[in-house]
């Protein structure tokens, strides 16, 4: 499970990555775009992946869709 909070400016998140009970990696889930948008992600840890890159990238066209693998 994912925690994501934001308040006053400030985005949180945890960075816990886990497989059924098995926590399997700590991963940073908060991106900061060019222009400093921030955003957070959960799910897999692919979804995550791509959507940080996407928010660094300069969010340009739809976010990726969840589980889509980019290459």
């Amino acid at each position: 499970m994912t925690t994501i909070a934001y308040r006053n400016g400030f985005l949180a998140a945890d960075q816990r990555m886990t497989a059924g009970d098995t926590v399997t990696a700590t991963y940073i889930k908060i991106a900061r775009s060019p222009t400093g948008e921030l955003g957070g992600a959960c799910g897999t840890g692919v979804y995550n992946y791509n959507f940080k890159r996407w928010i660094e990238g300069g969010m340009k066209d739809d976010p990726p869709p969840p589980g889509e693998i980019e290459r």
